[in-house]
C-alpha cells in the first residue's frame, strides 16, 4: 500500500468522507487529466459506499478525455440548486480557480481541499495538500488504500489518467518513486497504459492541432536561448473555432529547443491574457507565476492579468530573466 504523508490530516478527511452522504465536486477551470480523472474516480468511490455525488466543472471537459466513462455526464457550466453536505474541491490551489462555485462553498458544512500545488490556501474545513506529490491522482490513491477500499478497473484507469497526465507520462521531475508504484498498483487492478496513452496522446482535435501550428509559427528566444516564447491572440482562436481546452499542452514544445530552460505561452482571452509558465527544473516558475497573482509547481504555473498583452508581455520577461540569471548565478560554483 502507498500511504501519504503521515503528517497530513488523513484520519480527519476520512471521517469527513465517511460522515457525510452528498458531496459536491469539483476541479479547477480548463480541467485536465488529472482534474476529469479524480473527480471520476472519486464520485464513484463515494457511490459505492452508497453516497451521492454531483460532479461540476466550469468548462468543458477535454475531447481527448471524452473517452472516459461518465465524463459526459459531468455538469458543464451549471451550478446546483440543491445543498450538499460536503465539497470537495480538487487541484484548486484557491476556491476562485473551481469558477464561480462560492455560493454553493457557502451552503456546506464541510469543504475537502485536496491538492498537490506549491502555491495553495488552507481555505477548506479539511485541507489534505502535499506539494511533493506527482499529482492528486498519487493522493487520492493513497486516500483510497487507506480507507481499505479496492479499485475496480474503471477507477484505477480514471486515475492513470490523472498520473500520466500530470507528470507529462513520468516525464516531469515530480515523478517519483512513489509515482511509479502507484502506476504499477493501477495497472494490476486492469489499466491498460497503451489504451490510455493512445486515447489521450494520439488524439488532438482539428481546432487544437491549427492553434498548435500558429503558436509554433511564432515561436522566439530570448534570453540568449534560454527562454522560449508564444503567443495566441484572441483572433488566432476565433479563427480555428477553437476552445481554451485545445490550447493544453502547447507550451510544452517550447522545451524541446535546445538550450532552453523556461518556456511561456501568452494567451490573449475575451478581457485577460492568461499566461503558462513551463521550466526544466532549474527556475522555479511558481514563484515568477504568483507574483502576477497565480501559482503552480516548479515546473508547470499560470497566471492571468487584465492588462493587455502588450503591457504584461514585457512584465513577465523581464521576471523570467531576472529568475534565470539568478538560477544561473546559483549554479554557478564560486570560484577559489
Amino acid at each position: 500500500m502507498t500511504k501519504p504523508p503521515a503528517e497530513l490530516p488523513l484520519e480527519t478527511l476520512i471521517a469527513a468522507l465517511r460522515g457525510n452522504e452528498t458531496f459536491f465536486l469539483a476541479g479547477h477551470l480548463n480541467p485536465d487529466g488529472d482534474t476529469i480523472g479524480c473527480a471520476l474516480c472519486m464520485a464513484s468511490v463515494l457511490r459505492r459506499m452508497g453516497k451521492h455525488a454531483w460532479i461540476y466543472s466550469a468548462d468543458p471537459v477535454p475531447d481527448n478525455l471524452s473517452f472516459l466513462h461518465g465524463a459526459s455526464r459531468i455538469h458543464v457550466g451549471k451550478l446546483p440548486r440543491r445543498r450538499f453536505d460536503a465539497a470537495i474541491l480538487l487541484e484548486c490551489s484557491t476556491p476562485k480557480r473551481g469558477g464561480n462555485i462560492g455560493e454553493v462553498l457557502s451552503r456546506v458544512k464541510t469543504v475537502i481541499n485536496i491538492d498537490h500545488h506549491r502555491t495553495f490556501e488552507n481555505y477548506g474545513t479539511v485541507n489534505y495538500v502535499d506539494p511533493t506529490a506527482s499529482s492528486t491522482a498519487e493522493l487520492l490513491y493513497g486516500i483510497i488504500s487507506a480507507m481499505d477500499i479496492r479499485l475496480n478497473s474503471r477507477e484505477a484507469e480514471y486515475l492513470y489518467v490523472g498520473l500520466a497526465t500530470d507528470t507529462g507520462r513520468f516525464h516531469y521531475p515530480a515523478t517519483t518513486a512513489r509515482t511509479h508504484r502507484v502506476a504499477a498498483a493501477l495497472v494490476e487492478a486492469g489499466v491498460k497504459p497503451s489504451k490510455v496513452n493512445d486515447k489521450i496522446y494520439s488524439t488532438r482535435a482539428f481546432p487544437a492541432l491549427k492553434l498548435l501550428g500558429t503558436a509554433l509559427s511564432n515561436l522566439t528566444l530570448c534570453d540568449g536561448g534560454r527562454t522560449a516564447v508564444s503567443e495566441l491572440t484572441r483572433a488566432d482562436i476565433l479563427a480555428a473555432k477553437a476552445l481554451p481546452q485545445h490550447t493544453e499542452d502547447i507550451v510544452n514544445f517550447g522545451l524541446m529547443a535546445p538550450g532552453v530552460q523556461v518556456s511561456l505561452l501568452f494567451r490573449e482571452e475575451e478581457s485577460r491574457i492568461a499566461v503558462n509558465f513551463r521550466s526544466k527544473g532549474l527556475v522555479d516558475v511558481s514563484r515568477i507565476a504568483k507574483s502576477f497573482g497565480g501559482g503552480g509547481h516548479k515546473t508547470a504555473a499560470g497566471c492571468k492579468s487584465t492588462l493587455p498583452l502588450e503591457q504584461i508581455r514585457p512584465k513577465v520577461l523581464a521576471a523570467v530573466k531576472a529568475a534565470q540569471d539568478d538560477a544561473q548565478r546559483r549554479a554557478t560554483p564560486a570560484k577559489a
